[in-house]
């Protein structure tokens, strides 16, 4: 099974911007961000600075392994790791009842984001876009047109993407 180059260009596109923005989230602030990982209580606390180190690392090798070539099956299999890991730390503390936490993954700049299940399903998507830019990519040239729509979805996702952090800070209506 192959995937067309296009789609292939523009969910590696996306993800590596979007890692890069949250890598560059977690390093305005890194003391707040360790303190998030600590607040998810899967590791000790002492752990939290060099875990988040590791993440941090991790999202933007991943980023840029995503626009070599050579290398963007690995860093597509590495990027759905990353989104699993992070689904399951969700995970782990939504069956917890620790849905009060900050998920660490806004880019609002302050909002706190909390464990959602919507939380789970966008790093499912994440993590099922980043499987498609592993498949090999089909053999067909790009042209122009294929440049532009490569743009126009980047973009397009990224807007998307942006109203659904927007929608994700609005407090919960009171029934």
């Amino acid at each position: 099974m192959t995937i067309d180059p296009a789609i292939s260009y523009s969910f590696g596109i996306g993800l590596a911007a979007l890692l890069v923005a949250g890598a560059a989230h977690k390093l305005r602030r890194p003391s707040a961000f360790f303190e998030i990982l600590s607040n998810y209580r899967i590791a000790p606390e002492v752990l939290s600075p060099v875990i988040g180190a590791i993440a941090i690392a991790a999202e933007l090798a991943i980023a840029v392994g995503l626009l070599i070539p050579a290398i963007r099956s690995i860093a597509a299999c590495a990027g759905a790791g990353l989104f699993a890991v992070y689904g399951g730390a969700i995970a782990l503390n939504i069956a917890r009842g620790r849905t009060a936490i900050d998920c660490g993954c806004s880019f609002g700049g302050g909002r706190e984001g909390r464990l959602t299940p919507w939380l789970l399903a966008r790093n499912g998507a994440l993590a099922l876009a980043a499987l498609a830019v592993a498949l090999p990519v089909g053999a067909r040239a790009l042209g122009w047109v294929d440049g532009a729509t490569i743009i126009i979805f980047v973009a397009g996702a990224a807007a998307l993407y942006a109203a659904f952090e927007a929608l994700m800070a609005l407090p919960a209506r009171e029934a």
